[in-house]
């Protein structure tokens, strides 16, 4: 069963970037070590929780995520141009269609490339606590 807690936290998270980037504007760096930290955070959780499968919630998670980042600078998307004057140029003249496709369009592809890479890291992070599950039980004999 997919972690429904985690896809929440997914939606949570692209909306907070959403509203960051819309209403703050970042530059590219600060705007990755963001998505680093929200990375992180969801492959702890995706590993510590107590059931479900931690790989398809993590995929899930930043899917949802990439998502709503896009519905999200669509919808205040004034702001948006606003405070990214890097992009105005590219998408100020965008239709409302092609804006929408184009926004939640790039947020479903980068929130599936990143989960396919979070899928990975996950899948690393549960093999690493099985092998130190069972060296701990050796110890403990």
């Amino acid at each position: 069963m997919i972690n429904k807690k985690l896809l929440g936290v997914g939606i949570v998270s692209g909306v907070l970037m959403g509203l960051m980037t819309s209403l703050v504007g970042f530059v590219p760096q600060a705007e990755f070590i963001i998505w680093l930290a929200y990375f992180l955070l969801w492959v702890v959780l995706a590993v510590r929780a107590p059931k479900g499968k931690p790989l398809l919630s993590v995929l899930g998670c930043s899917v949802l995520a990439g998502i709503s980042v896009g519905i999200v600078q669509v919808v205040l998307f004034s702001h948006y141009l606003a405070n990214n004057p890097a992009y105005s140029g590219e998408i100020a003249s965008q239709d409302l269609l092609t804006r929408i496709a184009s926004f939640v369009g790039f947020g479903l592809g980068a929130g599936t490339a990143g989960g396919l890479l979070l899928l990975g890291v996950t899948f690393l992070a549960l093999k690493v606590l099985v092998l130190l599950e069972a060296r701990n039980n050796r110890a403990n004999r």
